[in-house]
């Protein structure tokens, strides 16, 4: 073999390692993207299940009045504020896909 022959087999074959380790970089990058989606999901899932229990619970309980109402507001006890922050998170998440 001449060293043309050599030099060309050289570049093709970087080539090819150059594009087998770019496809296994973007499979392993969208396996892990794939993952993190999953955990999202479950997490807003759970929260939610979560939430309509609180609600269940509450729901038996005797009414709040204005006051009480009011004296939490204040003091941020927000009964939907987790649920909405996670709700927030995944609509972000899925905004970024976009």
């Amino acid at each position: 073999m001449n060293s043309g022959m050599i030099a060309a087999l050289a570049a093709i074959a970087g080539s090819f390692v150059g594009a087998f380790g770019s496809v296994v970089g973007t499979w392993i990058a969208q396996r892990h993207q794939d993952r993190r989606d999953l955990m999202a999901k479950r997490v807003a899932r759970e929260t939610a299940e979560g939430e309509v229990r609180n609600r269940l619970i509450r729901y038996l309980q005797p009414n709040l009045t204005p006051e009480e109402i009011h004296t939490r507001a204040l003091n941020g006890q927000d009964p939907l504020c987790e649920f909405s922050k996670i709700c927030r998170s995944e609509l972000e998440a899925l905004l970024r896909q976009l």
